[in-house]
């Protein structure tokens, strides 16, 4: 427990933040040196964190490293003295530099005055009441408690201050304080205060009101989506801010881990290629790592995951120079290490292993020619290649023209890729890319028809062997009764949206659709996520399908009561994980007949499942004429188990299996 002398301190009042001031940041070194410090421990209130999350407690993980590893990142708390997100919004020197918050305060930040939670009126005695020394009178009276109490439930419900609730909590949320002042807006117009952190309305009616700035916004999603089009070589350049990791792991070192590994047994090594870090990161992808990860160390296999220290939303830049990669093996976090270094490590114990397969996840953030380089040193025997997305197409890895509509993946020289702010750069990218896939020639691995139909359409590729996969299936055994007060009126249609709240996903379908029913007493509107998009109408319940707990999602839609999940995805969906979750709870789905894999996966499982429609307007009128609680409440849908597979390491095992067999015979 965290004593009661550095709770006092934490509340230690530094004052506004203020702009364009950016102290010193923690050196990678140094971050390395003090996680499992005690400094960092003493700082860490365990029996407040489990308290607080019970999936932590229930997963019977370890609540400090659980914290460290995933739980900043989250938003969560690891004592009542410090408030992460505060934290990382307030000090953007800190989040830009991806350090944890917690780790930052505990080295310099405290040291440097630096708040470790917002100050709140239950201090006031001790803070001289903050938010009044910035400006509360002047926003008290521009703020419009009946339409915030009119637009979030949620806050009404729970009798909190309405004004209290948006100074502390609900900017942060993107929620608004009248009808005529837009949150999010104001911070995109103003770079300044979002960097600074500071509550746009308070800045406004001290600043922005003078500087005769306008509230009215007649908000749009798509318009916004537009505005934020950037080339992506631009929107890079923020992302590299965060370039602080350096490699802490030398060759020899590395190469000691992998011998020892080695001497250790086993039947196989596999090195694995992604994006991020699988294990602290929260995902599709990740989780589909994670499954194919503990089913080959279950085997005896040694797995290897590499990913970019420094993340990017494109291929890293082609020249000299190493790029820094992070490593686990076998769950287990190494460090850090130059790419050169890895290659050299693995080249002498290439030979241990009967079985060598190298695995790429995804591209992001690699230099695809470093790949390459690492399969011709190391000879693998088979090197796959998942189709997770379309990334190999476009660096719009959905193929979102202008992350708005879908584009088909058209030639790179017409006109639609011209008017799009990815297809300058796309020529270049698609280069890359066909010169990694002629040079390392991988199997793809791809689940569902859907996709094979585009790849083999739309492929500028050389023709590459597929392996058909399938990552989940449901086994529907139990019949779902209609329930008979949505049928009569008497109880309301529980609508859901399960997952990521994203635009490619069709949250900004969803949350039209509860805006203009959001009085209709047939219809309950619930968000089913990890983070709250703050949607007037919509009740939030946080959910998060960690490695532990797979069936999270699948657990709490039928906690929750779920009649309907609308899966609106607006690009063709590879494989749907929330399809599937939805089905396995006896959800009714509603989905985009263009939605990849989801609408051919519901339908597959027989047609009282779910139901595609065309367009958005046709959803409206779904629930217009009251047709969806027929089609909710007609008997014959079924729920039942969500059986999650890992299929290329079934075929992996398989494979080595057949080698160990034929060389005993």
């Amino acid at each position: 427990m965290m004593n009661v002398e550095r709770s006092d301190h934490l509340r230690s009042d530094c004052g506004m933040p203020q702009i364009g001031k950016a102290p010193p940041l923690l050196t990678d070194e140094a971050v390395s040196a003090v996680v499992a410090d005690a400094t960092v421990r003493a700082q860490f209130d365990a029996e407040f964190y489990l308290e607080s999350y019970p999936d932590v407690r229930e997963a019977r993980i370890d609540p400090f490293t659980h914290f460290m590893e995933t739980g900043w990142k989250e938003g969560r708390r690891p004592s009542r003295e410090f408030d992460t997100e505060f934290y990382l919004v307030s000090y953007p020197d800190v989040a830009l530099a991806g350090i944890n918050p917690l780790t930052h305060y505990a080295v310099t930040g405290c040291a440097e005055g630096r708040l470790s939670r917002r100050p709140v009126s239950d201090d006031a005695a001790e803070s001289g009441h903050a938010a009044s020394s910035f400006g509360e009178a002047e926003a008290r009276k521009a703020f419009d408690a009946e339409f915030y109490l009119e637009s979030y439930p949620d806050v009404r419900e729970a009798r909190i201050d309405p004004f209290l609730h948006y100074m502390q909590d609900g900017w942060k949320e993107g929620r608004n304080p009248s009808k005529s002042f837009r949150t999010e807006r104001y911070l995109k117009l103003h770079d300044d205060v979002r960097m600074a952190g500071i509550n746009p309305f308070l800045h406004y009616v001290q600043c922005g009101a003078t500087e005769g700035q306008s509230l009215l916004y007649a908000p749009n999603a798509d318009r916004d989506l537009l505005e934020h089009a950037i080339p992506p070589s631009v929107r890079a350049q923020s992302w590299r801010l965060a370039d602080t990791i350096s490699a802490n792991l030398t060759q020899q070192e590395l190469s000691k881990t992998l011998l020892e590994a080695s001497r250790k047994g086993g039947v196989g090594f596999v090195v694995s290629i992604s994006h991020d870090d699988y294990f602290a990161s929260i995902g599709g992808t990740q989780n589909i790592i994670g499954d194919e990860m503990r089913k080959l160390v279950d085997a005896t296999f040694h797995y290897l995951h590499i990913y970019p220290a420094h993340p990017l939303p494109t291929l890293a830049p082609s020249g000299a120079g190493d790029l820094i990669v992070g490593i686990r093996l076998n769950e287990k976090k190494l460090g850090f290490v130059r790419f050169s270094d890895l290659v050299a490590a693995l080249r002498p114990v290439r030979q241990s292993w009967p079985v060598f397969n190298v695995i790429v996840h995804h591209l992001l953030g690699h230099r695809p020619e470093d790949v390459a380089e690492l399969v011709a040193a190391l000879l693998p025997d088979r090197v796959f290649a998942f189709v997770h997305d379309f990334f190999s197409f476009c660096i719009s890895y959905t193929l979102l023209r202008n992350d708005v509509t879908y584009c088909n993946s058209p030639d790179v020289e017409s006109g639609s890729c011209l008017v799009c702010c990815y297809g300058e750069e796309r020529k270049e990218h698609l280069r890359r890319i066909s010169a990694f896939l002629a040079e390392v020639r991988p199997t793809l691995v791809i689940y569902s028809q859907s996709t094979r139909d585009i790849w083999e359409a739309r492929s500028p590729f050389v023709s590459l062997d597929i392996l058909p996969a399938r990552l989940a299936k449901v086994e529907l055994d139990e019949a779902v009764e209609p329930s008979h007060g949505v049928i009569t009126g008497e109880v309301p249609l529980r609508i859901g949206f399960v997952g990521t709240p994203a635009h490619l996903k069709g949250w900004n379908t969803f949350a039209s659709l509860a805006k203009d029913f959001r009085n209709d007493g047939r219809y309950q509107f619930v968000q089913l996520s990890a983070r709250s998009m703050g949607q007037p109408g919509i009740t939030h319940v946080p959910v998060s399908v960690l490695p532990g707990d797979r069936m999270a999602m699948v657990r709490t839609l039928r906690e929750q009561r779920i009649d309907v999940a609308v899966i609106w995805s607006l690009w063709p969906e590879t494989f749907c994980f929330t399809a599937y979750e939805a089905m396995a709870a006896g959800a009714y789905i509603v989905t985009r007949t263009q939605a990849g894999n989801v609408w051919p996966g519901i339908r597959a499982e027989g047609e009282r499942q779910g139901t595609a429609l065309d367009t958005s307007e046709e959803l409206h009128e779904l629930l217009a004429n009251g047709d969806l609680i027929a089609l909710a409440c007609a008997p014959g849908r079924k729920r039942g188990k969500l059986i999650i597979e890992a299929p290329l390491a079934e075929y992996i095992l398989q494979n080595q299996a057949a080698v160990q067999n034929l060389a005993e015979a």
